[in-house]
């Protein structure tokens, strides 16, 4: 229960601060709260799942899963910008090849609650807990195990992103394999360094790809 301590605090602040932001989106914007869950508000289902979040936190500490673990500041500034950095290639990608509908952005003002409340509900569905469940099978010390662990934890947000896609096969793979490393790095980052660190990765790729590029540029608010 060590690093289940200092991470299920941060997390469950977390959790309530993306709920009254979804909570938020869906009262100015219903549209965008109903991109990916329908009728079923995002908010809701990141109430359902926060508490499997919770109880993921607390397996992976138990089986083996923040072993080896850094102590010490955590460079959550400098993992801002790396996240940011991943953004830069779609960007390049987009203006090349426009395989991104602009309609794939939230639009401002509703933008910025939504995607923070996203971000977490993104990382507790796609990373931690499908990374639990592999450590109830098998415990995730340093080693082989835990390196195909995070393999297949990260080719989940890739194969949700091929499901969805409508452009060119290549660029599909392409960009399939690019959301692949994004999301190794997030789980060896979550590892050495805990949720937060992780979460932080993600709000810097959201901040430049789908609040900068996506809301500004594309869809113009600023014009």
């Amino acid at each position: 229960m060590r690093q289940a301590a200092r991470d299920l605090p941060a997390y469950l602040i977390c959790v309530a601060a993306a709920c009254l932001a979804l909570g938020y989106v869906e009262i100015t914007a219903p549209e965008a709260g109903q991109r990916f869950f329908g009728a079923w508000p995002a908010w809701a289902a990141l109430v359902g799942l926060a508490p499997l979040g919770a109880a993921a936190l607390v397996i992976l500490d138990r089986r083996g899963g923040r072993a080896g673990q850094t102590r010490g500041p955590v460079p959550y500034f400098r993992l801002l910008l790396m996240g940011s950095s991943f953004a830069l290639l779609p960007i390049g990608l987009d203006l090349v090849a426009e395989p991104f509908a602009p309609d794939l952005h939230v639009p401002w003002p509703a933008a910025p609650f939504y995607y923070a409340g996203m971000a977490v509900l993104a990382e507790t569905a796609l990373h931690l807990l499908p990374l639990a469940l592999l450590a109830l099978i098998w415990p995730l010390g340093p080693g082989a195990w835990r390196m195909r662990c995070c393999l297949v934890v990260a080719t989940l947000e890739a194969a949700l992103q091929v499901g969805i896609s409508q452009t060119d096969p290549i660029i599909t793979i392409f960009i399939a394999t690019y959301i692949v490393l994004f999301n190794l790095l997030q789980l060896r980052i979550f590892l050495r360094f805990g949720f937060l660190a992780m979460l932080s990765m993600r709000l810097g790729f959201y901040v430049i790809w789908h609040l900068a590029w996506g809301g500004l540029v594309q869809l113009g608010w600023l014009s």
